[in-house]
């Protein structure tokens, strides 16, 4: 049996809305002008082949959207795709 006719147009709904709010995001988004020095959060589990595992990112003091960071080449790489 397929999705219901109530849930087909609620996740048509909400498609609509991360659509719209991309396209506003890119438009008015935050400039990202404010962030926190790099900080770097170790894993709690120690890794079998190696050390820990180490993440560093730099957090917007505006909006809170985490990026990656590169120590090496001193710059931002990436949003971060990390739980803290």
């Amino acid at each position: 049996m397929g999705p219901q006719p109530s849930e087909k147009k609620n996740a048509e709904d909400a498609l609509k809305e991360v659509i719209m709010s991309k396209i506003v995001d890119a438009l008015f988004g935050c400039p990202h002008k404010r962030c926190t020095f790099p900080i770097t959060a170790k894993s709690r589990q120690p890794r079998v082949d190696g050390p820990m595992t180490a993440a560093t990112y730099i957090v917007c003091l505006d909006c809170g959207k985490e990026f990656g960071y590169d120590w090496q080449k001193m710059n931002v790489i990436a949003p971060a795709n990390h739980a803290a």
